[in-house]
């Protein structure tokens, strides 16, 4: 489908989400809202208009009251683990990514092929979200540690 307007692509997606995947969807300014069985949410942007074949998906999360030198750290570590994955660090948010070209240029995939790759784009949102947790954790540990005064004098 040559050229097809955005809302072929979202009601697509909206279709594929809730009777193939089986997940909550609402629309929102960005795009359409996930929402898994465990509260998990999931953005999946609206298409671009240069490139509407492009499908993004984002998951914001409040930004922790760490030091942005720990927190950019860590999203850049988490990055390097999931090939799939960006992990941004904003004013307010920690913003992970997962971006990819899901169909020819100006042409809808497949109601099939959007159920083969949208769980696995999801799945490496999830994984992020916990390897960025477990990472702040270790890098936590890691700064309190280098943080103890020993004394070697004896």
């Amino acid at each position: 489908m040559a050229g097809a307007p955005e809302d072929a692509y979202m009601s697509l997606y909206r279709k594929v989400i809730r009777k193939r995947l089986g997940k909550d969807v609402k629309e929102v300014p960005l795009g359409l809202r996930v929402t898994d069985d465990d509260g998990f949410k999931i953005i999946v942007m609206r298409p671009s208009e240069g490139d509407p074949e492009y499908l993004r998906l984002a998951a914001y999360f409040n930004r922790p009251d760490e030091p942005v030198t720990r927190l950019k750290d860590v999203a850049l570590a988490v990055a390097g683990r999931c090939k799939a994955l960006k992990v941004e660090v904003a004013d307010d948010a920690i913003i992970l990514r997962v971006e990819c070209f899901n169909s020819a240029p100006d042409t809808l995939p497949s109601a099939h092929h959007l159920a083969g790759t949208l769980p696995r784009m999801l799945s490496a949102l999830r994984y992020g979200w916990r390897a960025f947790r477990e990472e702040l954790v270790l890098a936590e540990y890691a700064a309190e540690l280098a943080d103890i005064d020993v004394d070697t004098s004896e």
